[in-house]
């Protein structure tokens, strides 16, 4: 990976928009990252740190940390990243979430994170990513490295590896834990301990289990399961035989007892028989009765058509003598009727010259009409003509009224226009006064607000402060702790050793075969948990107090702000005054300003309405003149339309000038006209009906009369045969017959249904005698069988056969409860066996993980020591050199020769032949094998990370330890790094490095807080 391009805004100490063009370094691969401490050296690899992964190079430092705090709201926050990746080209543009200016109206709004990558291909995009899971994973991909493994490999702090060098073992094994992210080995060490205790739990609850089954089977042990279950089988055997003898003997007495429950049934249906048989034979006798009044009914039923035809000529016969009277008294009716009709139209008739006398009237109103109509239409223009000039001359006279109002209105309007003209003129001096009044006011509740929050934060610093000191008590007793028990730790294991020798045994620490004295065991052996454990609780101590000390350093830096800025204000106020003498004058002054505000609004308004006024009396002055022409011109023709009037009056009746009285006359005549005619008309048509009426009534009196002798004569002859054949029917008169078919008999459905009766008896009394006789057949021979005896023996049988089957059913029960017991042990059985078989590898592998067997090493800390010589073996490549041959890296277990030995590191020195602790190499020396151990453990985490190759480095400070000589040897050491064709930058503020250093990339803070960086090629020499 090779930058091309990088571009950021607002980002970290860079307040504006920085573009770095690599391009510009023209073939150089080795330049300086040079600036004063704080000016944003780190902060390049941070950008892109964070285009890459979303993080920055520091992982205390989130990505909602990275926007410059002091960029306007405007100014957007991003990365934009161009790197070269083999043949390939891409793109990657991000943002982190940040609040920037509302593109709409005044607020802000939140601006969420975003990334998106690109591969370049001829200038232009060819392939996008926009998910940011999507780009991480790419990014992996492309690079090969994780963010923790890219900030190892690129960046290296030199004081975080000058820490390295000069830890103890549990120090170091912490940090190469993280560097090389080893809790996996850990992880699995655990997982063997956890499987192997399963299998262990696993085999112990099998064990149980089977002892659960014996238990059940309420049995000793197998050999007893076994005995038992052969012998339960065998009485199974012998019960499900017994079973079987007993069911036959309780069938064969189940049958015999069906046999002779048959027997007694028929018994038993010849008596019933016999029973019904003198039911029967009564209802018989009964039924005799029944049938004689049966036979009458019908008998009387079949005359009922010829006594109801006689009913009916009867009453019809009836019926035609009274319309035969009905019509008489009607005829006489209508003959006195036809008498007054014809006296009626002869009066009428005799009034037919007045009729004649109005109708000539009504013509002559008729032709006077339209004259009438004329009249009153000239008297309703004269009485319009004259209201018209009666309000011309009330409208002029109105009018006049108005303009004499408007003008001393006007003189009123002109007066308060020249009062209010001289209010307004004070109004901007007085407004100027109010502005400066409040800002002085403002400035002083700012300065008494700052005061008040000094105060708080002033508390707020000094309660950190000793929380601070406290948690420092606290660690210090916790590290003193551990201290401690490191010493007991390796007084014990001297104590664990010493317990081993024997006298003439080597020593395997100094290698003396003699042992004068001993070490004794003092106290609980100490182990390593306890020591990992002390440890990470005086970290947390330490990380609490370090936490603590920076919230009390932002306290102090609040405080300090506040006060700074209370300053600031103060010094800015011209005088102090009292808040309240302030506060009054400027209450003051605004109510004169509202007045002035008031007068010169009122002002406004006032020389609107003297415009309004100057043009509204020049259009009454008009409306006048105007008025006047119209009451004169109404005034001529109010004299014309009179003048008509009178004319017209001559002409007519005085009585009908009203055109609705005469209308109203006319109206009359006509409908006494229409009344004579209708009345007229009427009377003839009565008179008409009436001799139509009688003549009618008089025809169907003499038809009627002929109708009722024909009927009379009908309903004789009907009783004539309905008496005959009353006489046939064996009837004696018609009371007679009327008593036969009395009451329920005169019912048709009453008759049928008394005649299915009588069947039903007689079908009845036969089916029971041949019941009879059948019953006699089947019992003839045979003796009626004793049933309780037999209900008896099949119970005996019935209780036998349940005894044994039960017997025999819980024998098979426990059978088959035993063989699923011995069946459920027997599988128990086969997985204990499995599980042990398991649980003993699984143990093995366990202990020989954890280091309780075998070399007595950890499977952690073999890989980390395995690590730590690749690392070492990387690192004395470099180191050599720049030691010009002196020094080397080495093991604490190549001095002692012991392979149990932990990750103790010391350094050989060529020169004297001796080995010696890192404490001892001075500050140059310490640098320099921090920079070999650097780049070693960057080689060795490309090679763990598949062989991915980066072709950037950067490397952050440590050069202003280094002499001239020794800087010289250092940077020959670096500069040999380029033929390999790595980009190697250094992050320094060491200003001799700017004469050795032809490329750099200058860093400055500007006085307004922000950074700027630019390429600058050439040393300050030339």
């Amino acid at each position: 990976m090779r930058p091309l391009r990088l571009e950021f805004c607002a980002f970290c100490p860079y307040e504006n928009r920085q573009v770095l063009d690599f391009s510009c370094l023209k073939g150089q691969s080795f330049f300086l990252i040079h600036g004063a401490t704080g000016a944003g050296k780190t902060s390049v690899f941070d950008a892109i740190c964070y285009a890459l992964y979303g993080e920055a190079a520091d992982e205390s430092r989130r990505p909602g940390m990275l926007r410059n705090r002091e960029a306007a709201p405007d100014v957007p926050t991003y990365v934009d990243f161009i790197f070269a990746l083999r043949e390939e080209v891409w793109h990657i543009r991000r943002n982190p979430e940040y609040t920037r200016k509302a593109k709409r109206g005044t607020g802000t709004a939140r601006e969420m994170a975003s990334v998106i990558l690109e591969r370049i291909k001829d200038g232009e995009p060819v392939e996008r990513w926009k998910n940011d899971g999507e780009v991480r994973r790419k990014i992996y991909s492309l690079i090969g490295f994780e963010c923790r493994q890219f900030r190892q490999v690129v960046l290296l702090p030199q004081g975080e590896f000058r820490r390295f060098l000069m830890a103890d073992t549990a120090e170091r094994k912490e940090i190469m834990r993280v560097l090389f992210n080893t809790d996996v080995y850990q992880e699995m060490e655990e997982r063997l301990k956890r499987k192997a205790a399963d299998l262990a739990a696993r085999y112990e609850k099998i064990r149980a289990r089977q002892e659960f089954f014996l238990q059940d089977a309420e049995m000793p042990d197998i050999q007893s399961l076994q005995e038992a279950v052969e012998s339960c089988r065998t009485e199974t055997e012998l019960l499900r035989r017994e079973a079987g003898t007993r069911e036959e003997l309780y069938r064969k007495s189940l049958q015999e007892k069906e046999a002779g429950r048959a027997v007694s049934e028929k018994f038993q249906a010849l008596e019933q028989a016999l029973r019904r048989e003198a039911k029967e034979r009564q209802q018989q006798e009964r039924d005799k009765e029944t049938k004689k009044l049966w036979e009458q009914a019908e008998r009387a039923a079949a005359l009922t058509d010829l006594n109801a035809q006689w009913e009916r000529d009867k009453a019809n016969a009836r019926q035609k003598a009274a319309d035969l009277k009905s019509l008489y008294a009607k005829g006489k009716q209508a003959a006195a009727d036809e008498q007054k009709a014809r006296e009626i139209w002869r009066g009428i008739k005799d009034g037919e010259s007045g009729q004649k006398q109005r109708q000539e009237e009504l013509g002559h109103l008729r032709s006077l009409l339209g004259t009438a109509d004329s009249l009153a239409e000239s008297i309703r223009a004269a009485e319009q003509c004259r209201r018209e000039e009666e309000a011309s001359r009330k409208q002029a006279e109105a009018l006049k009224q108005t303009l004499e109002r408007g003008r001393t209105e006007y003189k009123a309007c002109q007066e308060c226009i020249e009062v209010l003209r001289n209010k307004a003129a004070d109004a901007k001096a007085v407004g100027l006064r109010v502005k400066t009044l409040e800002q002085e006011a403002e400035t002083v509740r700012r300065i008494a607000l700052l005061q008040q929050e000094i105060a708080g934060a002033e508390e707020q610093f000094r309660k950190q402060k000793e929380e601070a000191e406290l948690s420092r008590r606290t660690w210090q007793q916790a590290d003193q702790k551990l201290r401690n028990m490191r010493e007991l730790a390796g007084q014990a294991q001297a104590a664990l050793l010493a317990g081993k020798l024997a006298e003439g045994d080597p020593c395997p620490v100094c290698g003396s075969p003699h042992h004068p004295r001993l070490a004794q065991m003092v106290g609980r052996c100490l182990t390593e948990e306890d020591l990992e454990k002390n440890q990470k609780k005086t970290d947390q101590y330490h990380q609490h107090w370090e936490e603590l000390q920076e919230k009390a350093a932002a306290a102090e830096r609040a405080w300090q702000e506040k006060c700074a800025a209370r300053d600031a204000l103060a010094g800015s106020a011209q005088e102090w005054r009292p808040q309240i003498d302030i506060q009054n004058e400027l209450n003051v002054y605004r109510r004169r300003l509202q007045e002035d505000q008031k007068a010169c609004a009122e002002l406004s308004e006032q020389e609107a309405r003297s415009g309004r006024l100057e043009k509204q009396m020049e259009e009454w002055e008009n409306k006048r003149s105007r008025q006047q022409e119209l009451s004169r011109q109404a005034a001529v023709s109010a004299a014309a339309a009179q003048k008509s009037v009178e004319e017209k009056k001559s002409h007519l009746p005085e009585t009908f000038w009203e055109p609705d009285q005469m209308r109203g006359h006319i109206a009359r005549l006509e409908a006494e006209i229409r009344e004579w005619e209708k009345r007229s008309d009427q009377a003839e048509k009565r008179f008409r009906e009436a001799v139509t009426c009688y003549g009618n009534l008089k025809g169907s009196w003499s038809s009627c009369l002929q109708e009722c002798r024909q009927l009379s004569r009908r309903a004789f002859d009907s009783r004539e045969l309905f008496m005959q054949r009353c006489r046939e029917a064996g009837f004696l008169d018609r009371n007679d017959y009327e008593r036969a078919i009395a009451g329920q008999w005169a019912d048709s459905s009453y008759r049928a249904s008394v005649c299915r009766q009588l069947e039903e008896h007689a079908a009845n009394f036969q089916a029971v005698q041949v019941e009879i006789r059948k019953a006699r057949m089947e019992t003839e021979g045979k003796v009626q069988p004793d049933l309780p005896a037999l209900e008896q023996a099949e119970q005996h049988a019935m209780a036998e056969w349940k005894t044994v089957h039960e017997r025999w059913a819980a024998s098979q029960e426990r059978w088959k409860k035993l063989q699923k017991s011995r069946k459920n042990w027997q599988e128990l059985e086969e997985q204990g066996g499995r599980a042990a078989a398991r649980y003993a590898q699984l143990a093995d592998l366990a202990d020989l993980a954890s280091g309780k067997s075998g070399s007595r090493v950890s499977f952690q800390t073999y890989v980390l020591h395995s690590l730590l010589e690749d690392v070492m073996e990387a690192a004395n490549q470099r180191l050599l050199v720049m030691s010009r041959g002196q020094y080397q890296l080495q093991s604490g277990e190549r001095l002692n020769g012991n392979k149990q030995g932990g990750l103790d590191m010391e350094v050989f020195d060529n020169y004297s032949g001796y080995s010696r602790p890192m404490a001892t190499l001075s500050g140059g020396e310490s640098f320099l094998a921090s920079l070999s151990l650097a780049l070693g453990l960057s080689d060795v985490v490309q090679s763990y990370a598949g062989g991915t190759r980066l072709d950037t480095m950067f490397i952050d400070e440590g050069f202003g330890t280094l002499d001239s000589e020794t800087l010289d040897v250092a940077l020959k050491a670096l500069f040999s790094l380029q033929r390999s064709g790595r980009l190697i930058g250094i992050i320094s503020h060491v200003e001799e490095l700017r004469s050795r250093i032809p490329a750099r990339l200058e860093v400055k803070k500007s006085r307004s807080g922000g950074s700027r960086a630019e390429f600058v090629i050439g040393t300050t020499e030339s």
